[in-house]
């Protein structure tokens, strides 16, 4: 952690005021890493608070359910009141294509993409049919069968 975010981080003596938006090490599992992440989720299993964790600056394939023991809870930053996200990098949450939430790019601005609307608008449309199997001759197999023999127009 840096300067700042050791100036905000405070001692938590209990889980219980842990909260979505709380950044802390936490115990990578599979090794005896504590990086620094940011709690996503809470949920409550048989009894036990486990948290889902997003590690700060790690890819979020390696998000992970985790119990309260994986927490070091004497380095724990709350969020901010005001919604702005706590010291550090965020993670951008992910967009689905076509949710309609997307963002255009700036190089295509309003009126770059009013005057492709207007020259599309302006095209002749011509309707041109699907090529239709022509039967040219019939071939017969060896068991004295007849098979229609197709050919696409070219």
């Amino acid at each position: 952690m840096n300067e700042n975010e050791d100036e905000a981080a405070t001692f938590c003596d209990s889980t219980a005021s842990l909260v979505e938006g709380c950044r802390m090490p936490v115990r990578m599992q599979g090794g005896d890493d504590w990086p620094l992440a940011e709690i996503i989720s809470i949920k409550e299993v048989r009894g036990q608070r486990e948290y889902y964790v997003h590690y700060v600056d790690y890819n979020k394939r390696l998000d992970e359910w985790v119990e309260e023991s994986w927490l070091d809870t004497r380095k724990v930053i709350f969020p901010r009141r005001d919604g702005a996200p706590a010291a550090g990098t965020t993670t951008p949450k992910k967009t689905h294509i076509g949710s309609g939430g997307g963002v255009m790019p700036t190089f295509l601005n309003d009126s770059f993409c009013s005057e492709i609307q207007k020259s599309h608008s302006n095209r002749e449309t011509h309707s041109i049919p699907p090529k239709q199997p022509e039967k040219t001759h019939i071939n017969h197999t060896p068991n004295g069968s007849s098979l229609p023999r197709w050919n696409l127009a070219s």
